[in-house]
């Protein structure tokens, strides 16, 4: 609560699950190796960094939307539903795991869920996760609806890559979905076990800037016999301005 823009704030060994640890500023690099935490709020803010934090399914907290209250999903990393996501957020080196074995009973429960539906102005200015291991039971792992202004070209992307989604012992159908965005998205050379990569940009045919969308070098496992679809790409039709590169 005392953090100045600009700290760095080690959390000490320990379990963090008696609380939401809410990022009270701008420019705030949060960083473990050995914590377990169970619940961070970006709120919207600008330049955060979250570093080698373990978070763990037992403690996830409701996305909260200020206008409507809570809503149904049940996350580890939220940004309050407002009117402005959370700009250059950085998730790196995190894990997202299931020690009391209670990821499966959960309903609507996702690791990460970033929400900015309310934004009326401006550009949403770009999220990177990289290098995590997403190891529990859940309806996705990385939940974003993350849109902005159609005529103002964001200046961050949005970056996916180097993670883990999943193992045989693990559930989800999509593991990752970003909806509604602006940005430019990459996902790059992450491996999907049994999961779906869904991107859905906005529908607004008016928009004035070039959109590039690549999904690339990733390693898609499939454990069952049956078919899966590993990418899906929605909305395409409606953006005149648009390129998009697949290649695994």
């Amino acid at each position: 609560t005392n953090a100045k823009e600009g700290d760095v704030i080690g959390l000490a060994n320990g379990e963090y699950y008696d609380m939401s640890i809410v990022i009270p500023q701008n420019n705030i690099t949060l960083i473990s190796n050995t914590a377990i935490v169970g619940h961070v709020n970006v709120n919207g803010k600008n330049n955060v960094k979250l570093i080698g934090l373990t978070f763990d399914a037992y403690a996830p907290r409701p996305v909260v939307d200020p206008k409507n209250g809570e809503s149904s999903i049940v996350s580890n990393i939220t940004s309050t539903d407002g009117n402005k996501g959370p700009e250059n957020l950085q998730i790196i080196d995190c894990k997202f795991v299931d020690l009391y074995n209670v990821s499966a009973g959960l309903e609507n429960y996702c690791p990460i869920a970033i929400y900015d539906r309310q934004r009326l102005t401006g550009a949403s200015d770009g999220i990177v996760i990289d290098g995590c291991t997403f190891e529990t039971n859940a309806s996705y792992y990385i939940y974003m609806y993350y849109p902005g202004d159609p005529n103002v070209k964001p200046t961050g992307d949005i970056v996916i890559k180097n993670n883990i989604f999943g193992n045989t012992n693990t559930s989800v159908s999509t593991a990752v979905y970003v909806g509604g965005t602006r940005n430019n998205v990459s996902v790059i050379g992450n491996t999907f076990v049994n999961g779906t990569v869904v991107i859905t940009p906005h529908n607004n045919a008016s928009c004035t800037y070039t959109l590039k969308m690549s999904v690339m070098d990733n390693n898609f496992v499939n454990t069952s016999d049956e078919k899966n679809i590993v990418i899906a790409l929605r909305n395409f039709h409606s953006l005149p301005k648009c390129s998009v590169t697949v290649k695994n």
